[in-house]
């Protein structure tokens, strides 16, 4: 498809470089930015410090987007070391990865309801290691990041109802880490479902008699009973302070909210948190933890397999939580040492994109991190973050694989950013004489126009892989910032070979 743009480019299989980046990258340390791990071209290497800068790869269905530039650029990032991450929306994700990991010679953790592995995320993070360990906002920032999957969650970001739920969340997690020291969904979801519907709920009851005695709520609900247990914990006066905020927050201001405004912000937690509640999620989520996310940064992979295809919004949860604890324990890594580089592979990353990726994005090289993201086109991203942040993120994803696409806005995205240049432009004319039927003139002319380098419409015809192409997926990859040695341009044309 591509002949008239660059010379047929095919990239060599790891085979084939092996010899040549073993010689090459013996000099340097073995996870030096420069390192090589595979290559586009010939002449056109692929390095540790081009996979930090982020990848996105675009094809529509049956593109060959996963089986092409994804199983190559997979088993180049399992053979150079790198630990990582995988996420799951299909079904036959994880059948893949096994096979990628035996063909490397890699062990594979795969985190399922039916393996051995759990994690509690909010235990893990009250009581991490390392700065902004058990901070409270840090925790209300783990809840956010998965409410922000839900379209209607998105449309109230930074409104009344964000900062309102904010505020609850903070306020239940700072009682439960003064009244029992630790923290889990059930006990947040105890304290929020019991706490004070009106002021007669916290008003003492003055008898007949004139004596004063507690409420049915004082005396019966998990909610006080943190208060006063909490109020018995206090040690200093800083949290005296704390606590006295805490404590007006629970039964003046909750309680006076309006009936209907309460129910909104109550119904906004206990309906995500009712997930981890029962089930496969509470088992795995909301018991004890013999898994951390640390694990790849010293080389190991974990597969979570609980694709959205089997478990639907639960899967889509339970990965997007692991996916941002991931995050920040990524970005806390020790950039004094020599970092072994890791990787967050995401298919159909529609499904668990959020705003908390445009800030990772951009400063995930310092922490030696590569994100790999795959999607359809360009309006599965628009849908789920809105224009400005998807533009944003993709800005911070450098290297771009584009491979056959039918979507017109994806499409005129890669030709927009690929850019313009001068085209030869020639036409002729002919002109014939009423008085001399044999005379006439003929001219031609000049001249050049800026058109696209590649237009839209070229992204529509590539193989797409399959019999009928001799198993041969074509994509054109961009990076910003370089001109390919193959084609002396921003992009290269490539072929990627499926394989079995």
């Amino acid at each position: 498809m591509f002949d008239h743009l660059n010379k047929k480019i095919k990239y060599k299989s790891f085979d084939e470089l092996k010899q040549n980046l073993l010689n090459f990258n013996k000099n340097i340390l073995p996870y030096s930015l420069e390192n090589i791990i595979c290559a586009f071209s010939d002449s056109d290497p692929f390095t540790i410090g081009d996979s930090v800068q982020g990848i996105q790869i675009f094809g529509a269905i049956g593109s060959g987007k996963t089986s092409g530039s994804g199983q190559f650029l997979a088993e180049s990032f399992l053979r150079s070391g790198y630990g990582g991450l995988i996420l799951t929306v299909k079904n036959d994700e994880k059948d893949l990865w096994i096979k990628y990991c035996q063909k490397t010679n890699r062990d594979l953790i795969i985190f399922s309801a039916d393996s051995k592995w759990r994690f509690n995320f909010l235990d893990y993070e009250l009581n991490r290691g390392g700065r902004g360990a058990g901070e409270t906002e840090n925790i209300v920032d783990l809840f956010f990041s998965v409410l922000e999957l839900d379209n209607a969650s998105q449309k109230q970001t930074d409104s009344f109802w964000d900062k309102a739920l904010r505020q609850l969340l903070r306020n239940a997690i700072d009682l439960l880490k003064f009244s029992e020291g630790t923290l889990s969904m059930s006990t947040l979801y105890r304290v929020i479902n019991s706490a004070p519907q009106s002021d007669k709920d916290v008003k003492m009851i003055t008898t007949p008699e004139g004596q004063e005695k507690e409420t049915v709520w004082m005396q019966t609900s998990f909610c006080g009973e943190c208060i006063r247990r909490a109020w018995d914990n206090i040690t200093s006066d800083s949290q005296k302070d704390d606590m006295n905020m805490i404590t007006d927050y629970w039964t003046k201001e909750f309680p006076n909210l309006a009936e209907k405004t309460r129910s909104v912000i109550v119904s906004s937690f206990t309906g995500f948190a009712d997930v981890f509640l029962r089930g496969t999620l509470k088992e795995l989520f909301a018991t004890t933890t013999n898994i951390f996310p640390e694990i790849t940064h010293e080389g190991g992979l974990i597969l979570i397999d609980l694709s959205v295809q089997d478990y639907n919004k639960i899967g889509q949860y339970a990965q997007a939580i692991f996916k941002y604890v991931w995050q920040k324990s990524t970005e806390r890594r020790d950039k004094s040492k020599e970092l072994i580089p890791v990787f967050l592979w995401v298919d159909e990353a529609q499904y668990f994109i959020n705003s908390h990726d445009v800030r990772f994005q951009s400063v995930s090289r310092a922490s030696k991190s590569s994100t790999i993201y795959l999607t359809q086109n360009l309006p599965a991203y628009i849908n789920t973050l809105g224009e400005h942040l998807t533009y944003s993120l993709l800005g911070n994803l450098q290297t771009k694989i584009f491979h056959q696409n039918s979507d017109p806005k994806t499409n005129q995205y890669a030709s927009e950013m690929i850019g313009r240049v001068y085209q030869d432009r020639f036409s002729t004319s002919l002109s014939n004489s009423n008085q001399d039927k044999e005379g006439g003139t003929t001219g031609s002319n000049f001249s050049q126009e800026v058109q696209f380098d590649i237009l839209p419409v070229e992204f529509t015809k590539l193989k797409k892989g399959g019999m009928e192409n001799d198993f041969i997926v074509e994509g054109l990859v961009y990076q910003g910032g370089r001109i390919w040695q193959a084609s002396q341009k921003s992009y290269v044309a490539t072929e990627f070979y499926q394989k079995n």
